[in-house]
């Protein structure tokens, strides 16, 4: 994968990955795109790379305002939310992208009773921590062809 950097408009660098696999589905638009809402820079980044892996673009976003900055340019497959963030929480963000016409499907991830919280928002899936990479990317692509279907 090739990475490039790219200045964005929150003013931070963000990098993103280019699969060599998109020469052959005709470019990085034709790939799954996925952003991740996690304030846990570790688990962000080892979602991300398992994710990369399985020729997914992703971009993560840290904070709850750069996760909702990030989907006013760009539309997404698929959005992993983390619930518990300083600042704007997971519940917050998801009310305020729906409210801002985003219909992404989302997947509640979160160490505090992720199903709870994905029967109150009304959010697709959900993933407790900790979880298996296989569970996470089995789940995503479920939540990206139902999505495709509907």
């Amino acid at each position: 994968m090739n990475p490039r950097a790219e200045w964005k408009s929150t003013n931070r660098w963000q990098w993103t990955w280019q699969s060599p696999m998109s020469a052959v589905w005709g470019g990085v638009n034709n790939q799954r795109t996925i952003l991740i809402i996690d304030d846990d820079l570790g688990l962000s980044r080892m979602v991300a790379l398992i994710l990369r892996r399985q020729s997914f673009e992703v971009d993560v976003a840290n904070t709850g305002d750069d996760g909702l900055a990030l989907l006013q340019t760009k539309q997404y497959d698929a959005i992993v939310l983390d619930m518990r963030m300083p600042g704007k929480d997971g519940r917050t963000v998801y009310r305020e992208m729906r409210a801002a016409g985003v219909e992404s499907p989302v997947l509640v991830l979160s160490a505090y009773d992720a199903r709870r919280a994905r029967d109150e928002l009304g959010s697709q899936a959900f993933l407790d921590k900790p979880f298996e990479p296989d569970v996470l990317v089995e789940r995503l692509n479920q939540m990206i062809g139902d999505s495709a279907r509907a």
